[in-house]
């Protein structure tokens, strides 16, 4: 058998949908066994806004050798990259702001790896109306619970174990609202109309433009309950041929 790969995610008590996402999708294609391995000490990071962490200077990483170098594909950050990643090897950040921050060249791909989803599962029949998908942070949200309460929503709980059923539901509705950045990618890469949702205080909205740019979208979060049938007016998909572009080429530098 192959030897695992370290790969570091982020761990969410729970679970979260996003980062969850990372080891599945990597062992996909690498057709390796996937483990769980400190950022200090990891072969490669994902999905995740992680490389604010991954620039930040530590003494472990300035021990490792050269030619052992971690291969960054397809991860983002918060913006709050603190310097440059000497033992990385970048195959792919999630969009241009990060490739920017990072000083990388402009032929760098872009695009987050949750984009490849419709490529390893089969896109399930259409079932539900609206699929209300809020962040591991914001389910107890007022906002969320007066949502969900609408006729024909379906609220998405994005710390089931099943990730690729959390997956299957987002391809299940029509449209999708969600404060979730990977609920809204996941939407894009079925082509599932999709809304931001902002709930209180914003989170970082940095991370969000970084996506939207890489599938040149623009877009402004709602921030308070609306009336879903004319929100069904203005919920936007990124446009096919960009998201089917942005997978192709992450299926090219996927280092494994």
């Amino acid at each position: 058998m192959s030897k695992p790969i370290g790969l570091y995610w982020w761990q969410a008590p729970k679970g979260n949908f996003g980062d969850d996402l990372s080891p599945l999708i990597v062992e996909h294609y690498a057709q390796r066994p996937v483990r769980h391995a400190s950022i200090k000490s990891c072969d490669m990071i994902a999905i995740g806004s992680l490389l604010g962490q991954a620039t930040k200077r530590r003494w472990q990483r300035a021990l490792r050798k050269p030619l052992r170098r971690t291969h960054i594909w397809g991860t983002g950050c918060f913006g709050d990259i603190s310097g440059r990643y000497h033992h990385a090897s970048v195959s792919g950040v999630r969009g241009p702001l990060t490739r920017r921050m990072m000083n990388l060249p402009a032929e760098t791909p872009l695009g987050d790896p949750a984009l490849l989803l419709p490529r390893i599962l089969d896109r399930p029949a259409r079932k539900h109306r609206w699929g209300l998908i809020p962040h591991i942070h914001h389910q107890e949200s007022p906002l969320i619970r007066e949502l969900a309460r609408a006729p024909g929503v379906h609220l998405i709980d994005l710390t089931s174990e099943n990730t690729l059923e959390i997956a299957r539901g987002i391809a299940r509705c029509d449209f999708v609202l969600s404060s979730s950045l990977h609920g809204l990618i996941a939407a894009d890469s079925f082509g599932v109309p999709n809304v931001w949702l902002q709930v209180g205080a914003s989170m970082g909205n940095w991370k969000f433009e970084d996506y939207f740019q890489s599938v040149n979208r623009t877009a402004s979060p709602i921030t308070e309950p609306v009336d879903l049938v004319s929100l069904e007016q203005t919920a936007t998909a990124a446009d096919p041929g960009i998201v089917s572009r942005l997978a192709d080429g992450l299926e090219r530098s996927f280092p494994y």
